[in-house]
């Protein structure tokens, strides 16, 4: 789903609600699928964990991540996600709690390729 997304936290710490209020939202595709990861040795049982993308609306690369996510909140066209954020390339991928609040952009002319429902509108739904 496209959605506008602002972080609440930096290298795990929550942010002031100024700087929240000051942020400057990214737009994006939010997805959360579950994977499968291999047994960290070969008689341990398979891992799952919850993973959340952010997507470029421009050009579908990945802008950001986390790991173990899952939603806190949800009201009207907003939620919050939270997980762990890791960055790879940081010297020991230390993994940060992190939160993001999502606004659903409904009137956005973009489509995204990801969504499979369109809204119909109350006039097109067949008669009983």
């Amino acid at each position: 789903m496209l959605v506008d997304v602002v972080c609440l936290r930096r290298e795990g710490v929550k942010l002031q609600p100024e700087e929240i209020r000051a942020a400057t939202p990214v737009r994006g595709y939010l997805t959360i699928d579950t994977v499968n990861l291999g047994p960290p040795v070969p008689e341990a049982p398979c891992q799952r964990k919850n993973v959340a993308r952010l997507w470029s609306a421009a050009d579908s690369c990945p802008v950001d991540g986390m790991e173990c996510a899952r939603i806190s909140r949800v009201g009207g066209d907003a939620l919050v996600l939270v997980g762990v954020e890791t960055r790879p390339g940081e010297l020991e991928e230390i993994g940060h709690p992190q939160a993001w609040y999502c606004k659903v952009v409904l009137d956005s002319e973009e489509e995204s390729r990801y969504d499979s429902v369109r809204d119909t509108g109350p006039d097109t739904l067949p008669s009983r």
